[in-house]
């Protein structure tokens, strides 16, 4: 497995390059030929200022170690069809719902759409675009490859401003119960057992519960089983007060369908500087408007 660097530009702009991070991108394919002409394709691209690191993977094993290997991965260049027939999309299974990765945009590029049917993947699978190999030219490559880096750009934006208000609700006594009240989000927090003390309505109508009932319930009698485990797994002292922690997805049945669930939790403390306990937010990995309509009692798959 080889990682490839490229730089463009006069020697200026050589240099800015170098000083700066790369985009990392993946290319997972089991057809060489597809590396050498990703290669050929980017090989000149930056985006702002940015150039791209390419690292090849060529069947399953090959990127799910990459994966782990790869800090701050920002695109992967997908095929379905390598070691067996769903390769492609167990990776992505893994990626996503495992690792608990939501940021890193995904394009599935496939070179036998048949087995892997576009309407079937994108609403099956959290993808952000597919592509026939055969419609990727060098200019349509660079196309895709730049919106992705802005979508990825963005969303890191986002995470950074999330991380900062989190670390304002942990040391601000008071804000957390503000920003629940008024979140679209299930929004909720707990004592330092795990308790629940006090949630929003979109928390309740989310599980079809009110609020009488819920105040007082452990998490395990309340969130999915993977959920409550994670959230009791976390270290719970002043370290981790006004820092966020993202959950890996976990595939719940609701009335109107098939969700993956997640939960972003951060610990706070009381106004008196001692700890408090969690505050939790739980979204919908496909459709981030969860907390905008009642979903009803669920199900844990």
């Amino acid at each position: 497995m080889d990682d490839d660097l490229f730089y463009s530009g006069g020697d200026t702009d050589k240099l800015e390059s170098e000083e700066t991070e790369p985009w990392e991108v993946l290319i997972v394919d089991d057809d060489d030929a597809v590396h050498r002409a990703t290669r050929f394709a980017l090989g000149h691209v930056t985006f702002e200022r940015r150039p791209i690191r390419l690292h090849h993977a060529y069947g399953l094993d090959d990127a799910l170690a990459a994966v782990n290997r790869i800090d701050d991965l920002a695109l992967v260049f997908l095929d379905v069809v390598m070691d067996s027939s769903d390769a492609g999309l167990s990776f992505l299974r893994f990626l996503r719902t495992e690792c608990g990765n939501q940021t890193v945009r995904v394009v599935l590029r496939t070179g036998q759409p048949g087995l892997a049917p576009e309407e079937r993947v994108v609403a099956e699978h959290d993808i952000n675009d597919y592509r026939s190999k055969t419609e990727l030219s060098a200019g349509r490559l660079y196309s895709v490859t730049v919106s992705a880096l802005r979508a990825y750009r963005d969303l890191r934006t986002i995470e950074r401003l999330k991380d900062a208000a989190y670390r304002a609700i942990g040391h601000e006594a008071g804000l957390g119960q503000q920003i629940m009240e008024f979140s679209t989000f299930p929004t909720f927090h707990t004592d330092t057992l795990f308790v629940l003390t006090g949630c929003n309505e979109a928390f309740c109508r989310f599980l079809g519960m009110s609020k009488a009932v819920l105040m007082g319930a452990h998490v395990e009698a309340v969130l999915p089983a993977g959920l409550a485990a994670f959230l009791q797994s976390q270290t719970l002292d002043d370290t981790a007060v006004g820092k966020s922690v993202t959950s890996p997805t976990e595939p719940i049945t609701v009335p109107d369908g098939d969700r993956r669930l997640r939960l972003i939790a951060c610990a706070f403390t009381e106004g008196d500087g001692r700890l408090g306990g969690w505050l939790g937010r739980l979204e919908d990995a496909a459709q981030p408007v969860l907390g905008a309509s009642p979903l009803g009692s669920l199900t844990q798959r």
